[in-house]
């Protein structure tokens, strides 16, 4: 090989059980590539006790020559082929956690496989940050590639300095904490964290040693719950056979009865007027304080709580055909009981069998302290006074301390015990990237099928009334949210959540975006959190400095928003 340069021959398709050929059929006739025969057979050894081969595979093969070239300066290059499509979720991800360790190192990822119609290219243009970038399909004939096209930073452009440069002088001017992932056609293009997940201590002092962010640093999602799991779970059912939009909320919670005063009836709201947010309901209702609400509906108990929701809680306004929606919680809190009324199971149990085993996603999940996998450290914190806005908020049995890796919403945490379908849900970076490429590939991953396209348009169909609503998702159809950006496309739609988190998925330029912030985990002075001053929080500057990064604001085929974007 040249000076300085490594290669790195990986067996793919060890999930499969099929390893003798890389170990009896050399792929290094000159000996040129490091994958030492002595470390295949000790991962032989080990395998055996492992719960995770692939894992063990990919660190065994990759760890000793990537970490020894790393010491020596030396740049790395791996090199495969396609395994079967039932291998590739878990290689994946095995793959991605031990590659991304060493991001100043392995510069170059080539893959290939006969079988397949295509070949995966991921480069890096410069060598100081590993990101899996561009997708070049080419045609093959009988196996043999008979053009390659390899002007990747021609087919992309991507500027991320000027990304980088605005995240990090607010995290000096003193935002808390960042977190971005960005993927375009299926490949992570950056994946970058900024600043601290802990900070402050619980009297607003910067702590002697605040913990950095780290890639695998999980966030409370807060109302990318109702996409993440409670949507993901509806469309998944309605996939099913199971639930139609147009049901009534009672034919699935037979106890959803009875009438207002003003004869406004519970059997009359069908499952997508809470989708709209159109059923009537209160934006919110803070059952967990009494001196917030009538003692009827006053409950810190998950059971107390859904009993009141289903049979005592009434409406604010009227349901009419032409109602425009108001965004309540309690849809969703509601639309959370819906799942486990028709599925017989709990809602982080559903998601978590349903959506979340079958990606093999490790780090989202409801009440993540009860896992024991898990401690605060793992966890970006959110409010330094528990739910008290620095001591002038109280109620029975509410918290005081630094939140870190319990749920910040008030319903979700005392009247829900962490487990409701508007807020409760945690996860990272790598899952989200995951999560959100499931909508660009139309309710697919991989060989895994969890909804249909059909499915999908019915839930992104602009609701009459208001056409930046979907089923549940916010739609940029009229350029009224700030947090799309200048330049997002009319087809992109996302959600955001009160913790400081946002994704935008733009189908128009196959580009899924998520940005993690801890925003509320600062001061509270004068009403108001001070993160919340900083235009990273407010993420519309951020989404437009990533598609200029990648010149998609001079897109001719896209329409610019006419007028400035407003905060």
């Amino acid at each position: 090989m040249l000076p300085k340069i490594r290669l790195i021959s990986l067996n793919m398709n060890y999930c499969t059980g099929n390893t003798d050929w890389i170990f009896i059929n050399s792929t290094d006739p000159l000996c040129q590539l490091q994958l030492a025969s002595f470390i295949y057979l000790f991962f032989l050894i080990l395998v055996a006790f492992s719960r995770n081969k692939i894992l063990i595979y990919v660190r065994l093969t990759i760890d000793p020559m990537a970490s020894i070239c790393e010491e020596h300066q030396e740049k790395v290059y791996t090199i495969g082929h396609y395994s079967s499509r039932m291998c590739m979720v878990s290689f994946s991800w095995a793959y991605y956690s031990i590659v991304n360790r060493y991001q100043n190192t392995i510069t170059g990822q080539f893959f290939a496989h006969t079988h397949f119609d295509e070949l995966t290219l991921s480069y890096n243009e410069t060598d100081s940050k590993q990101s899996v970038g561009f997708i070049q399909t080419l045609l093959q004939n009988n196996g043999l590639i008979t053009s390659i096209e390899l002007n990747v930073p021609e087919s992309i452009i991507f500027n991320e300095e000027v990304i980088d440069e605005f995240i990090t002088k607010e995290i000096q001017q003193g935002f808390p904490g960042a977190a971005l992932i960005i993927s375009r056609y299926g490949k992570i293009l950056k994946q970058t964290v900024y600043g601290y997940k802990l900070k402050y201590d619980e009297n607003a002092k910067i702590i002697q040693q605040p913990q950095l962010l780290i890639l695998d640093t999980m966030f409370d999602l807060a109302s990318l719950t109702k996409m993440y799991a409670t949507n993901y779970a509806l469309m998944h059912l309605v996939e099913q056979g199971m639930l139609n939009i147009d049901d009534p909320v009672k034919k699935h919670i037979p106890q959803y009865c009875g009438c207002n005063p003003d004869k406004e009836c519970r059997e009359a709201r069908l499952i997508k007027d809470l989708l709209t947010h159109t059923a009537g309901y209160a934006p919110s209702v803070k059952f967990y304080d009494p001196e917030k609400v009538s003692s009827d509906l006053f409950s810190q108990d998950k059971h107390e709580t859904e009993d009141i929701i289903e049979t005592k809680l009434g409406f604010q306004r009227s349901r009419s055909g032409d109602q425009l929606p108001v965004y309540s919680d309690i849809d969703y809190m509601l639309l959370g009981l819906v799942v486990e009324h028709i599925s017989g199971m709990s809602i982080d149990q559903y998601v978590k069998i349903n959506i979340y085993q079958p990606l093999c996603l490790t780090h989202t999940l409801f009440n993540p302290l009860n896992n024991t996998n898990y401690q605060k450290s793992n966890f970006a914190a959110t409010e330094l006074n528990g739910n008290t806005r620095n001591h002038t908020i109280n109620f029975p049995n509410v918290r005081t301390h630094v939140l870190q890796g319990e749920v910040h919403d008030e319903k979700s945490f005392y009247s829900m015990n962490g487990l409701s379908g508007h807020a409760g849900l945690f996860s990272n970076l790598n899952d989200m990237s995951i999560l959100t490429q499931i909508m660009l590939n139309n309710g697919t991953y991989g060989n895994v099928k969890f909804w249909s396209k059909n499915v999908q348009d019915l839930f992104l169909k602009p609701y009459a009334y208001d056409p930046t609503y979907g089923l549940g998702w916010r739609l940029n159809r009229n350029k009224s949210l700030s947090w799309f950006g200048l330049y997002a496309s009319d087809e992109a739609y996302g959600h955001t959540g009160w913790t400081g988190i946002c994704t935008v998925i733009d189908p128009q330029y196959s580009m899924a975006i998520t940005l993690l912030t801890n925003k509320r985990h600062t001061p509270y002075i004068n009403g108001s959190f001070d993160g919340e001053k900083y235009e990273t929080g407010k993420y519309g500057k951020i989404m437009t400095l990533i598609y200029e990064s990648m010149l998609l604001h001079k897109d001719p085929s896209r329409k610019l928003r006419a007028s400035a974007m407003s905060d």
